[in-house]
């Protein structure tokens, strides 16, 4: 049960890793937006510190909105439309951030939206990537072997196959009840 379970915090691990790079090159994109041009080591130095804080934040919303939740990435239109909403909440505790802070040196209003836009966006194509290769990769997949054959079983198995993204592959089915002479049979 422990090997499981540090699977799938690795497995979230992947996607809080991501989501970070996908706001720092949004922070990235936006100053260059906003600015037309390159931004220097000094204006990404001067905004990273303010941001790598509300970047803080926006995992720990992602997280209790169940952005790391696998079990929550099946129905895509729904997880899109929470990963919206999500983005509009961080885009809220971002502008409070900002307004609470000590008057500083800058004011990333128009580069604050950028970000969550660019962040965001990023952040989704990055899951839409990641959702494949977490599934692919065999060391972060759970074997289950299924021993009789039922209708629940079939059903689950149906389930499991239809969401590879939740990292579980059935191995094996092994009927008691099919003769073991048919060649026809996919069991085992």
């Amino acid at each position: 049960m422990f090997f499981m379970k540090s699977i799938y915090r690795i497995k979230q691990l992947i996607l809080v890793v991501g989501d970070i790079f996908s706001y720092y090159i949004a922070l990235f994109l936006a100053l260059w937006v906003r600015h037309l041009e390159l931004p220097t080591f000094f204006d990404m130095q001067t905004h990273q510190y303010l941001f790598a804080w509300t970047m803080f934040f926006w995992i720990i919303i992602n997280y209790i909105n169940g952005l790391y939740d696998f079990s929550r990435m099946g129905d895509r239109k729904k997880f899109f439309r929470q990963f919206l909403e999500t983005a509009f909440i961080s885009l809220f505790v971002g502008i409070i951030f900002f307004y609470i802070i000590p008057s500083t040196n800058i004011t990333p209003k128009r580069i604050l939206v950028l970000t969550i836009l660019f962040g965001y966006t990023l952040s989704a194509l990055w899951r839409l990537f990641a959702i494949h290769l977490i599934g692919g990769i065999k060391t972060l997949r759970t074997n289950i072997l299924f021993i009789g054959n039922t209708k629940e079983i079939t059903e689950l198995t149906k389930l499991l196959q239809n969401f590879p993204e939740r990292g579980y592959h059935v191995a094996a089915l092994i009927d008691p009840d099919q003769t073991s002479h048919s060649p026809k049979s996919k069991h085992i």
